[in-house]
């Protein structure tokens, strides 16, 4: 047992649980058809046809300022998954002790706040109908998860902490930590109001939840933090937490989909488009609230809270059996004991709800032609409850070329605010794959810390007898049968 068990313990219980990138080459064209309703839920109706399916689509994102791998990319992990041996790259021991394949793990020796975030989703059969020209009608489903870790305090950088000498007393501030993945079955519905050199877009998407995973953990207020010889650590003054989290789907080597909870939420949105019609515009702007809504977690669901006035002392050393065991009950039960002399007293409920990552987003739209266009949009976390996940912001400038059968994007992306990154996107017919963070993909980084991924197979009407302004007739003699 040594100091760095402590820095799991740590993180365990105050981090316990891990945003994404918004997928912008599957929702921001005017053919993302139903795809389009996770950005604005009035923008379906952008499409020029009577329906559009989405097959299947899925993105994931994750990314840090905590820890980085050395000299890797995207796919340099994913072509060696079988062979890499991750490592801490500790300066006591020389990378010839290493295989060839060995990635190594460091840390930032940051002495600012540093973060984690994680976020994913997987869109099942989901379709768009247009009733009439005035009216819509979709379907969507999906599977998502976000967490969030934020502020994690300059001391708990890892050198930081290491570092540090015993008994020096240093501030732990308040925080909210969170991670929630549930399944969404939701109907959209989309109304077009016509107006004199206009027409606006009013939509609306009614989801219902069923809760899978959730943790999360709250310091409530500024306590003072020492490291103990003998791998103890001690908490000063009053200590006031509250966290909770689901255990039937945390298995280690296991990933079972288990309904632990349900819940509901609800998606606006409007879109003003300025020109001659839904497709030949000259430029659009929208508006939209997204994700408002919560699950409430009743099944295999725990909440507990700690709130004491006096110095405590805890003994890493007592949790090795329990990190072992790989259960979350039993190392609750060993804090619980350690704290208050009964392992049950820190759990005062079997459920507790979870709100979901809500954002405002803007959008703005311009047309140079039929072919080429200049999206912006903004994405924007609002300020969130107790017992949620936080959200980022998201500002991205995204020119495109845009047709029937192909369109390709760049995004310039700013993250949080402060890390600008360049995405890519490209969609030959019905299939789509791009990455809101390109460079992290293919080329090497000195320090990996982060990527995102998001591909798309969907399907709408193919204009056998019917032209648009995007391709010729190229099929005169046969009957074209329009929905």
């Amino acid at each position: 047992m040594n100091r760095a068990l402590s820095i799991i313990l740590i993180y365990f219980f105050l981090f316990g649980s891990l945003k994404s990138q918004e997928q912008l080459g599957l929702r921001l064209e005017n053919y993302s058809g139903i795809n389009a309703v996770y950005t604005n839920p009035a923008n379906s109706f952008l499409t020029p046809y009577s329906w559009d399916v989405n097959v299947i689509s899925a993105g994931v994102f994750f990314n840090n300022n905590y820890l980085y791998l050395k000299n890797t990319s995207t796919f340099k992990l994913l072509k060696n998954i079988r062979d890499i041996n991750i490592e801490y790259d500790s300066k006591n021991k020389t990378k010839e002790f290493y295989r060839n394949k060995t990635v190594f793990l460091d840390f930032y020796d940051r002495m600012k706040k540093s973060f984690f975030s994680l976020s994913g989703i997987l869109n099942g059969p989901s379709f768009f109908i247009r009733i009439n020209e005035n009216n819509s009608i979709a379907f969507v489903s999906a599977y998502r998860f976000f967490g969030s870790l934020w502020d994690i305090p300059k001391e708990l950088s890892f050198y930081s902490y290491y570092n540090k000498p015993y008994y020096q007393s240093f501030p732990i501030s308040s925080f909210n930590s969170g991670f929630i993945s549930w399944q969404e079955y939701g109907i959209n519905y989309v109304n077009k109001i016509k107006g004199y050199s206009s027409n606006t877009l009013l939509g609306v998407t009614v989801k219902y939840l069923v809760g899978n995973d959730a943790m999360f953990f709250e310091n409530k207020k500024i306590f003072q933090f020492q490291q103990l010889p003998h791998d103890s650590i001690a908490a000063i003054d009053r200590l006031d937490l509250q966290f909770g989290y689901t255990d039937s789907n945390f298995k280690f080597y296991s990933f079972p989909l288990r309904n632990n909870g349900s819940g509901a939420s609800i998606d606006l949105g409007a879109t003003m488009i300025f020109g001659e019609g839904i497709n030949d515009y000259k430029f659009r702007i929208g508006v939209s609230l997204l994700d408002l809504g919560f699950i409430t977690f009743d099944k295999n669901s725990y909440k507990y809270m700690i709130d004491v006035d006096t110095t405590t002392k805890i003994d890493v050393n007592e949790f090795s059996d329990a990190f072992q065991s790989m259960t979350l009950m039993d190392i609750n039960e060993v804090l619980s004991r350690q704290i208050f002399m009964d392992p049950h007293k820190t759990l005062i409920a079997n459920s507790f709800k979870m709100w979901l990552p809500v954002a405002l987003s803007i959008q703005f739209d311009y047309s140079f032609s039929k072919l080429i266009y200049l999206n912006g949009t903004l994405y924007q976390g609002l300020t969130r409850r107790a017992h949620s996940v936080k959200r980022e912001s998201l500002l991205a400038v995204s020119p495109r070329i845009e047709h029937r059968w192909f369109s390709f994007s760049t995004p310039l992306i700013l993250y949080n605010w402060k890390d600008f990154r360049l995405g890519t996107s490209v969609r030959l017919a019905y299939i789509v794959i791009g990455t809101d963070d390109l460079y992290s993909l293919f080329t090497n980084h000195a320090r990996y810390s982060g990527s995102d991924l998001f591909i798309g197979i969907k399907f709408n009407p193919f204009p056998m007898g019917k032209r648009n302004h995007h391709m010729r007739n190229l099929n005169r003699n046969i009957k074209c049968y329009e929905f």
